[in-house]
């Protein structure tokens, strides 16, 4: 019911109608129009391109590591939420169509309600409640509003993560460790880094319960943290493709930085987040473009409704929790699950001393703390369960009881969910305008760059296969951001180049000339030397000093404070033929003032450059793409080291005369990451058929039982 247009009516479940709202899609946008649920642009800007080039880059028998249309570059896998290697996303790859979103949520849904039975059945629910709970965690307010985001991809592992636990402490063995691990790592390969540590600590924190509260020996226990730590070390390593990349695109970046500096989340206040726990629609939706409730950075309607059951689910809750003290079997859970609702709601609304002490802890408080109504969710399907069970368990009347509780869960919880994810039209998606089919023409080996940074809104240029200087990513290069930030009027609140409203520093245009803009995309006129070459959606004006994607430096300057080096390559005095470097040289470069001297490039690939080059003299090569340690360069077959020129940009010294110059990248984080998956996999090939072998070990005749 709540997917049926998309899965057999022909319509598809994405977002992406929002990019209608920028230019040059808004030229094309009937009358009126408004974006379905514009709160969740982040799929038409983020995940959708991305997924797009993958499944792209798959067909063609390419890995997918580089994008190289943002950023002047950068490691897709090291922005984790491109998530190559989760599982479903594999479903676009082997079926890249628009119409595959639907069954990929579909089964997000169904395997966090599945997940959700299986723990409840291990705690002691008879099928119907658990079947209950399951449908309350499902569609629960976290699930519904970020269902095509990879938040829900790991979230969705949380209760079976605790059904791995439940097993592993109550029958400790190999192959319960596999189990886990397996579990573990799937999350971890789900996309949402954020998400995956609040469960990797909320089931820590469940695993030490049950052993502190958990039947069984000192040796039993023993044996149990023996499972879940070698859990831990396979999944951990299963995902390793993903992690490694990742920490280090993290370590260069923005993010590391800024999240840990900045408050990431506005504060909302206790009693709205409340009110919206009960009343949903309290304060409008987006999806029905009424809302009015609490904003600001990173506050807003998908942050406060996390914690969304329905009204039927909190009242059994409340009821399993005053009766706790009734029920020696379940009081643990009980009080374990009633503790999690509290002091994850705490958090979430922001609540002191609480808020500030996880706060503090290193890492977390850049995690958005807010999502952890998740947790609030799921701790309230848990116990509304338990509290539906124990209400049945002293009921004649119990099959009508739990028809009705379903129906009226169901109902409310559908009521809810319908409608806030679009199904729209496939025939308006991404559509081509004339300033994509000119650019994408014309562009060649320069980059675009739109004034308004909202034109072609990245990155949904990634459809198109048109290079911009800008992007739309949590992370960022630091230093192509601190370059890219001085071609900006001012600096936005957030420092990252996806926040900057317009690139209008005029003082800057050397700098744009060597980032390689050769098109700017403009609503007005522009100055010289700029001159219109399209007036269609938007203007189209081309650079005549635009530089090219790799040249000889004329010459070479050592500027070893990064304030002055930024400073000097963003002055109108700036002369983007000369190159700045950090150190200087071991030997004296010369100039390449030659006029034979010549770069040609003879491939641009995602994850390859090659250049012909033909020098005078020994000289620096200077390429404009950024710098990143996972790229390698041969020059005529040797191996040399790139050089970090004009603070983000990569360089290399090439001989007198001709040369072929060959960047490849081939991460070595990716390389070992692919062999740490490889070696838990075999790992946990032996575990299990050690385990097995073990248990069909015929026992001696005579063996104590």
């Amino acid at each position: 019911m709540l997917l049926w247009d998309s899965l057999f009516g022909g319509k598809v479940l994405t977002q992406a109608d929002a990019l209608y709202q920028f230019a040059p899609w808004s030229k094309l946008a009937a009358g009126g129009f408004r974006p379905s649920n514009e709160l969740l642009l982040d799929q038409s800007t983020g995940f959708l391109p991305w997924l797009h080039f993958q499944a792209e880059s798959v067909a063609a028998g390419e890995l997918p590591l580089w994008n190289p249309y943002n950023y002047c570059g950068e490691p897709l896998v090291g922005t984790y939420q491109s998530a190559f290697y989760w599982p479903l996303n594999w479903i676009y790859y082997a079926w890249p169509s628009w119409h595959a979103h639907a069954w990929i949520a579909l089964v997000r849904l169904w395997l966090a309600g599945f997940f959700t039975f299986l723990f409840l059945r291990r705690l002691g629910m008879g099928n119907g409640p658990a079947s209950i709970g399951g449908l309350g965690y499902m569609l629960s307010g976290f699930m519904v509003v970020w269902l095509n985001h990879p938040h829900v991809s790991a979230a969705l592992f949380l209760p079976a993560m605790l059904w791995s636990v439940e097993r592993v402490t109550a029958r400790p063995s190999r192959g319960e460790a596999v189990l886990f691990g397996l579990l573990f790592g799937l999350q971890l390969l789900a996309g949402h880094i954020q998400t995956s540590l609040h469960l990797s600590i909320f089931t820590a924190a469940y695993a030490l319960f049950q052993m502190v509260v958990g039947g069984g020996g000192l040796r039993r226990r023993a044996a149990a943290l023996m499972c879940l730590l070698t859990g831990l070390v396979l999944g951990t390593c299963l995902a390793a493709p993903q992690l490694l990349p990742f920490f280090e695109y993290l370590s260069h970046s923005q993010a590391a930085e800024v999240f840990e500096s900045m408050e990431t989340v506005a504060r909302g206040g206790v009693t709205p987040a409340a009110i919206l726990m009960v009343d949903p629609t309290h304060f409008g939706g987006p999806h029905t473009h009424d809302y009015s409730g609490p904003t600001g950075p990173n506050l807003n309607y998908n942050e406060l409704i996390g914690g969304y059951v329905g009204r039927v689910l909190v009242l059994l809750a409340l009821l399993q929790a005053m009766w706790v003290g009734w029920r020696r079997r379940s009081w643990a859970p009980t009080l374990f699950f009633v503790v999690v609702v509290v002091v994850s709601g705490l958090v979430a609304f922001q609540v002191e001393p609480v808020y500030s002490f996880f706060a503090s802890i290193p890492r977390l408080r850049s995690t958005k703390l807010m999502r952890v109504l998740q947790f609030v969710a799921f701790g309230l399907a848990v116990l509304g369960a338990m509290g539906l069970d124990r209400m049945l368990r002293r009921n004649s009347y119990r099959r009508p009881v739990l028809v009705a509780v379903f129906v009226l869960i169901a109902v409310e919880q559908l009521w809810f969910a319908h409608g806030y994810n679009p199904q729209v039209d496939p025939g308006i998606l991404v559509p081509k305008t004339e300033v994509t089919r000119f650019l994408r023409a014309n562009q060649g080996f320069h980059r675009t760059l739109g004034v308004d940074n909202s034109i072609l809104k990245p990155n949904a240029n990634v459809f198109y296969r048109i290079s911009m200087v800008s992007g739309y990513d949590s992370m960022e290069d630091k230093a192509l951001t601190e370059l890219a930030l001085r071609m900006a009027s001012g600096r936005p609140e957030f420092p990252f180049l996806s926040q900057v409203g317009a690139f209008t520093n005029i003082q800057a245009f050397p700098l744009m000339c060597l980032f390689g803009v050769r098109y700017f995309l403009a609503t007005g006129p522009l100055p010289a030397p700029l001159r219109k070459v399209l007036d269609a959606e938007v203007l189209v004006y081309e650079n005549p000093q635009v530089m090219p994607r790799a040249f000889l430096a004329r010459h070479v300057e050592v500027i070893t404070d990064p304030a002055k080096r930024l400073d000097y390559l963003s002055s109108a005095s700036f002369d983007p033929w000369n190159a700045v470097v950090e150190r200087a040289p071991e030997t004296p470069i010369a100039g390449a003032t030659d006029p034979g001297d010549r770069v040609e490039m003879l491939r641009h690939a995602p994850r390859e450059v090659l250049l012909r080059v033909n020098a005078a003299r020994r000289s620096l090569l200077v390429l404009t793409d950024v710098w990143d340690r996972g790229w390698s360069v041969r020059v005529n077959g040797t191996s040399v080291p790139i050089e970090r020129v004009d603070h983000a940009f990569r360089g290399v010294l090439v001989p007198a005369g001709e040369s072929q110059v060959r960047f490849r990248y081939d991460p070595l984080s990716t390389k070992l990451g692919l062999a740490l998956a490889t070696l838990a996999f075999l790992s946990g090939g032996v575990l299990l058929f050690t385990g097995w072998r073990r248990r069909r070990r015929p026992v001696p005749a005579d063996s104590p039982e």
